[in-house]
């Protein structure tokens, strides 16, 4: 399992299919190795906005720890592995439905996985599977049903049954899902499993997580039945910041990035030196490994005790990171070293001379030329770092309340990872997008988007307003072009809008991929900034904005995807795989771009064309 997956989609609480394996990661309390250190390697440079707004989240002072990972060597997994349980608890049978408890601890002959195990009624050994329904708390537990007590919940049928181990599940004749005991003959319709009110009254206490036995009392709404394959189960908080000056610009073979990486570091900072010979020992140890003297370990360790490399910052919230890497991105930077982690190349001057270039431009059609023109500012970014933060995580609600990762336990590290790529960014012209969106037409549609966004799941999503919607539709749209002119698939291309219509105005877009390899990738993604394929891409984006395999049902839709958060918009033209929107596939409108006859609305696109 890739580092990315468990600060994101396997993280810790989260239900993980591998095979015929589910299982979910436990709390990082238990990521220890034998000899009881956190499990991981140590993040040495970490820009210091991200730790401003970790602080303010409540974690402060913590070191950042990628999860371990394991080698295959001769079919055999070397390292040290994250803790983890088997859930769902209860396991059906694909042939009869038995329902089976914990069949992995009952089965007397080891197995390799759970998917040889076989039932155990009579005469069926049918293959058992996970059971696909799951007990979710608002309040953030996760819990098995409790199919015991389901059986048998009508109060004449618990006095006369004794017995709950011969449970069954099965659909009737008219397809109802019924629960029933074999022994009792009881059964019950449990066909209403997914209603909100199924459990209500029924079900007062529940485990917190899967790895924890005690069982608590509920305070708030009663749980629901979730699939397991249901996105509501988890939802991650993750911190998401872009490595950029002055930390981008540090190297990471400095004596004090390796001592913070030095698997004995955490020990050392510990330690203090007033003749303790543990101390002592421990710089030495460290001095030998890293090959310098002892006098650099104690320098780099002074540096390290003072917040290096720290710089002041005054940003506590995810706007204030945006703002300042849309500043950075925007800024020329010279002189570049082969070590830094954030290189760019500007290519505003010479998009502009290609719009201008009577070679480039005059064959080109003049509707083509004008879209090109609503492009202000064209950024390569040959090289980036990533840092994804796992903070924690909620269930059904984004909004709901958050169980950290160590859950009650105050924790000194997070897992968090490196990711390391390339990009393009390009931003709008910002005097035609504030006339464009100050359209009466335009401010009506997107406060529609808006009301159902505040009273849906997804509250902590952005304002939708209409320049947001429309950066984040062509961000949809340029993604699935660049799908087939660089070979990348859409689901390895990442997005990070940058939008703002108040004091900072921001119109930007990055388009980019990231992978844990510290090569980063192959440049092929860099190359379509260039002037000339970027505004090829450009066009062609715009071009199929106008057409949807669905037209005109989705171009006239009212309201689609989750809690009706998207207009215009259908995974025939503008939605893409879960992992490559950080937005959940919301706030989308494509006539935000090419307008609607019916009712006047003007596009931004033909709106650049008019106003060219």
């Amino acid at each position: 399992m890739g580092q990315t997956k468990i600060v994101r989609y396997c993280a810790i609480g989260a239900i993980c299919r591998a095979g015929d394996e589910c299982f979910v990661p436990c709390d990082i309390t238990r990521w220890k190795d034998r000899n009881g250190k956190p499990l991981g390697t140590p993040i040495p440079i970490v820009r210091q906005h991200l730790k401003t707004w970790l602080e303010f989240k409540g974690f402060e002072n913590v070191d950042l720890l990628q999860p371990p990972t394991l080698t295959n060597i001769d079919n055999k997994l070397i390292g040290n592995k994250i803790p983890a349980v088997r859930f769902p608890s209860w396991m059906v049978c694909l042939k009869c439905g038995r329902l089976h408890h914990l069949p992995w601890l009952k089965n007397e002959k080891k197995v390799a996985s759970v998917g040889e195990l076989r039932c155990d009624g009579k005469n069926c050994n049918g293959k058992l599977d996970f059971v696909t329904w799951v007990l979710v708390s608002s309040e953030g537990f996760l819990d098995d049903l409790p199919w015991k007590y389901m059986s048998h919940w009508e109060l004449p049928a618990q006095k006369k049954c004794e017995f709950r181990d011969e449970l069954y599940l099965k659909r009737n004749e008219r397809g109802q899902l019924i629960l029933k005991c074999d022994k009792c003959k009881h059964e019950i319709n449990i066909d209403g499993l997914r209603k909100e009110t199924f459990f209500e009254k029924r079900t007062t206490y529940m485990r917190k997580q899967p790895w924890l036995q005690e069982r608590v009392k509920l305070e708030n709404k009663p749980p629901i039945a979730l699939n397991i394959t249901d996105v509501r189960i988890h939802l991650a908080d993750v911190a998401t910041a872009l490595d950029i000056p002055p930390e981008s610009r540090i190297d990471e073979n400095d004596i004090r990035a390796r001592l913070k990486q030095h698997e004995d570091y955490n020990i050392l900072k510990e330690l203090v030196d007033n003749g303790n010979w543990k101390y002592k020992h421990k710089i030495k140890s460290i001095a030998r490994t890293l090959g310098c003297s002892k006098d650099k370990i104690e320098d780099a360790l002074a540096h390290l005790r003072k917040g290096w490399p720290g710089n002041n910052s005054v940003i506590n919230d995810e706007k204030g990171m945006l703002v300042a890497e849309y500043k950075a991105i925007c800024r020329e930077y010279k002189d570049f070293k082969e070590y830094e982690r954030f290189i760019t190349d500007h290519q505003t001057d010479k998009w502009n001379e290609y719009l201008e270039n009577p070679k480039s431009s005059q064959v080109l059609e003049s509707r083509s030329y004008r879209i090109g023109k609503a492009v202000k500012k064209l950024i390569i970014v040959n090289r980036l770092r990533e840092i994804q933060v796992f903070c924690g995580f909620s269930r059904i609600f984004d909004h709901g309340q958050i169980n950290k990762p160590g859950l009650e336990e105050e924790t000194k590290w997070l897992p968090a990872c490196e990711l390391y790529g390339e990009g393009i960014f390009f931003s709008l012209d910002e005097t035609k997008l504030q006339k464009w969106e100050s359209d009466p037409l335009c401010v009506e549609r997107a406060k529609t988007i808006e009301q159902r966004r505040e009273e849906s799941i997804f509250s902590n999503l952005p304002e939708a307003t209409p320049r947001f919607i429309l950066l984040h539709t062509i961000a949809h749209l340029i993604i699935r072009e660049l799908e087939f002119s660089s070979g990348y698939p859409v689901s390895s291309i990442k997005e990070r809008i940058f939008c703002s219509n108040k004091k900072d105005y921001m119109s930007g877009i990055l388009i980019y991929v990231a992978v844990p390899n510290k090569m980063g990738s192959l440049g092929g993604l860099a190359d379509h900034g260039k002037p000339d394929k970027f505004f090829k891409l450009w066009i062609k984006a715009m071009e199929k904005a106008e057409q949807c395999t669905y037209d005109p049902i989705c171009a006239e839709h009212e309201g689609q995807g989750p809690d009706q958060l998207n207009r215009a918009a259908c995974h025939g033209c503008a939605l893409l795989p879960e992992v490559s929107c950080i937005y959940q596939n919301c706030l989308l409108d494509r006539q935000f771009l090419i307008g609607n006859g019916d009712n006047h609305l003007l596009g931004f696109v033909n709106y650049i064309k008019n106003s060219c």
